[in-house]
């Protein structure tokens, strides 16, 4: 080992950082433990090869989107199983903590224990009748009400396209010109 290595050795950190401070080196030998240079420079190219790798990749996507479309449809008919079951867990989740807390409470005596092991079974099964309740209602309360709407509204809908086009004729009699006008 060379002299001055030697004497670089015997160095403490706070030694070595203002050597390396004063004189604008890069010691890769040492390593004492805080962020050197050269560390500091392994972490910009790090960042720079991810970077580079980003780009050739976002660059391979758009150049095959079709394959990276099918792809990501092959994975959202995979998930979309599990992302309904996480739906409908979330919504379920909402009822059975208010009807656990509020509606359902066990009782004191003997059946305590048993009140307690069935209060949140008893509390989904309840959740879930009222959901498929609060469906069946808007089905058959709703649904049809919209449907005669959207039917009356198609049926009227070739005279309001006359009445349109008559207004707009006789906009266009009184200021001749003004569609022009608009259009530009």
């Amino acid at each position: 080992m060379s002299q001055r290595m030697a004497s670089l050795m015997d160095m403490t950190p706070e030694e070595l950082n203002a050597l390396a401070a004063n004189h604008k080196k890069v010691y890769t030998m040492i390593d004492i433990g805080e962020a050197t240079p050269m560390k500091e420079r392994g972490r910009h190219i790090r960042t720079i090869m991810r970077l580079i790798l980003f780009a050739v990749c976002f660059n391979a996507a758009v150049q095959h989107l079709n394959v990276v479309a099918h792809a990501i449809a092959y994975l959202l008919g995979v998930a979309a199983p599990i992302l309904l079951g996480l739906f409908a867990a979330f919504i379920l989740t909402i009822p059975i903590n208010a009807l656990e807390k509020h509606l359902i409470r066990p009782h004191g005596g003997r059946a305590l224990k048993l009140q307690k092991k069935l209060q949140c079974p008893r509390s989904i099964a309840l959740s879930i009748i009222l959901i498929v309740a609060a469906i069946a209602f808007v089905s058959v309360a709703v649904i049809p009400n919209l449907v005669s709407s959207l039917h009356s509204m198609i049926v009227e809908l070739p005279a309001l396209l006359e009445q349109f086009k008559e207004a707009s004729m006789s906009f266009n009699m009184q200021a001749p010109g003004s569609v022009e006008k608009i259009q530009k």
